[in-house]
């Protein structure tokens, strides 16, 4: 009797677990269908997200809070145009509630701006959040 009893309640925890994990997969699989091909394949750094056309120089990369918020410094290289990547960050950061005002992009007590520097090496760009 005690071995059908610990027989049935194990099978019921196994239905619940089945059915917890199926209903987890198909909760994933239609936030994952609802992104748009451009969110799925996006690369992040923190909550910043990467232009494809960049190669993340990672030595010169760093991320701190302060006593005033998060300050993330992310540096890489390109051959894209300033307007290419000014557009890209324009449409993704408003998609994230960024809005554009003064040369940088603002959200709440955040502040993140974008910079490039001509080097014999090509354009090193700066995407930086640091607070107001």
């Amino acid at each position: 009797m005690r071995h059908l009893l610990v027989k049935k309640l194990f099978s019921g925890q196994v239905v619940a677990m089945l059915f917890l994990a199926l209903s987890t997969w198909v909760a994933v699989g239609m936030a994952s269908a609802s992104m748009t091909p451009a969110q799925a394949e996006t690369r992040w750094v923190s909550d910043v997200p990467i232009m494809d056309e960049l190669e993340i120089i990672v030595d010169l990369g760093f991320s701190f809070d302060s006593p005033n918020g998060r300050i993330i410094g992310i540096f890489a290289t390109s051959n894209a145009d300033m307007s290419m990547v000014k557009g890209f960050y324009d449409k993704a950061l408003q998609a994230l509630g960024w809005a554009w005002q003064n040369d940088s992009w603002y959200r709440g007590s955040e502040r993140l701006s974008l910079t490039r520097a001509d080097t014999s090496f090509g354009s090193v760009w700066r995407l930086m959040v640091q607070p107001r």
